[in-house]
């Protein structure tokens, strides 16, 4: 059975590989390749990473990773990035 962990280190997986990894397109795989329930569709009706995957992403990750605000996408941490996993 796979878990939320389980998709939260495909996730850092493709992340490592790429550098990044765009909320888009890993909610789509992460549908595609998992199912349908680690997914949500937010207020403003865009799809969305079910809370549970990505509290253990967040988790999984800790202040290695942060969030591209801009740019919908996790990467990891740079030498430039200020504190916490919000970056503009």
């Amino acid at each position: 059975m796979i878990t939320s962990r389980d998709i939260a280190r495909w996730m850092l997986a493709e992340m490592m590989r790429d550098g990044y990894i765009h909320q888009r397109t890993a909610v789509h795989e992460i549908m595609e390749q998992f199912g349908e329930e680690f997914a949500n569709t937010n207020d403003n009706g865009t799809l969305s990473i079910a809370r549970k995957v990505l509290d253990a992403f967040n988790k999984l990750t800790g202040n290695d990773v942060v969030w591209e605000v801009g740019k919908k996408l996790w990467r990891k941490r740079e030498a430039r990035d200020g504190p916490g996993r919000l970056q503009g």
